[in-house]
């Protein structure tokens, strides 16, 4: 779990930067969980255009978007093919795709 979520906040930190994302879960792996939280001020729009990408977050509001890196079924490259969605959701702007309007709950 720790590997895995020092080797996603590296990746985020080196690929997602410069779109405008920060790490809102605590750097020390001891004051972490097994998931990275990640924030933007498009989150919600974002975790839209992930569900679409395959990749299945759990956001919370107001620009907060988890993902849960599971060490028994999370392998090294799952947390990169998830990084590298994101940075091409964030290039061709997709997300802009997507509003809180569309969304309905039942």
């Amino acid at each position: 779990s720790i590997l895995l979520s020092e080797f996603t906040i590296k990746l985020v930190k080196k690929e997602l930067a410069s779109f405008g994302f920060g790490i809102a879960t605590p750097l020390d792996p001891e004051k972490r969980g097994s998931h990275i939280s990640l924030a933007h001020q498009k989150g919600f729009e974002i975790s839209l255009a992930l569900r679409d990408a395959k990749v299945i977050p759990d956001f919370r509001p107001p620009t907060i978007i988890r993902i849960g890196l599971a060490p028994l079924y999370t392998r090294f490259i799952d947390v990169y093919e998830f990084v590298m969605r994101l940075q091409k959701i964030m290039v061709t702007k997709s997300y802009e795709n997507y509003s809180r309007e569309d969304v309905v709950v039942p």
